[in-house]
């Protein structure tokens, strides 16, 4: 089972209508608008375009595939990282950086990678940079869109690459998950006006509760744990 989704060169995500494509939220936008993350003023094209360099590394090298050329030498350690990974874990990868929307949330993300560790089905995503608190809601959200595709991940966690090394750290909050549900239901419930007033609101006072309807104020409590 795959729903059928696209996703854009601005990284916008679109799923098939009666009669033209909808857009659907991603991970990234989805927590922009409802002021789970803002805009990271250190984060620059070199970094992003290094990130996107790791990441075709991990998918090349989990895939079996023997480099016949060195990796840039300001990604080199990550991919050290990445080779002693797979060393370590025998990672067996399913698939990675597959666009997949989740019918019942409406939402939409891409993930970095699925398949096994062992006996266990895992999602992985892999970072970079370091340790945030959104990562374990990354991983929630990339969990519940596998599963309306048909893998099933028993176990999540990020993949924290270093020169040379790694760390596995596994997100074991079930309630991520439910937290999620609740996110994404608020900004369903909200438009583009209501999510801008959400998102200002750093605390909700019984004046402000009055301006949303239950499943935002659920929203609103949900968000404040990666706060």
């Amino acid at each position: 089972m795959k729903h059928p989704i696209r996703i854009d060169a601005k990284h916008r995500y679109w799923i098939p209508g009666a009669t033209k494509e909808l857009q659907v939220p991603g991970f990234s936008e989805l927590c922009t608008a409802m002021g789970v993350t803002k805009p990271n003023p250190f984060h620059t094209a070199e970094g992003r375009d290094r990130g996107i360099s790791v990441h075709k590394w991990f998918h090349f090298l989990a895939s079996g595939k023997v480099p016949k050329a060195l990796p840039d030498e300001r990604i080199r350690g990550k991919v050290e990282g990445i080779k002693k990974f797979l060393l370590d874990t025998r990672f067996m990868l399913h698939a990675a950086e597959e666009p997949q929307y989740d019918t019942e949330n409406r939402t939409a993300c891409t993930p970095d990678a699925w398949g096994h560790i062992g006996v266990w089905p895992w999602l992985i995503d892999v970072k970079s940079g370091g340790k945030t608190k959104t990562h374990a809601l990354q991983t929630a959200c990339q969990t519940l869109a596998l599963r309306a595709n048909g893998f099933q991940p028993q176990k999540r966690g990020a993949l924290y690459l270093k020169n040379g090394g790694y760390k596995l750290i596994e997100h074991t909050d079930r309630l991520d998950l439910d937290r999620w549900k609740d996110i994404a239901a608020g900004y369903h419930a909200l438009d583009e006006a209501g999510r801008e007033i959400f998102a200002a609101t750093q605390r909700l006072s019984d004046d402000s509760a009055d301006k949303f309807d239950a499943a935002t104020v659920r929203a609103f409590a949900a968000r404040s744990h990666y706060l």
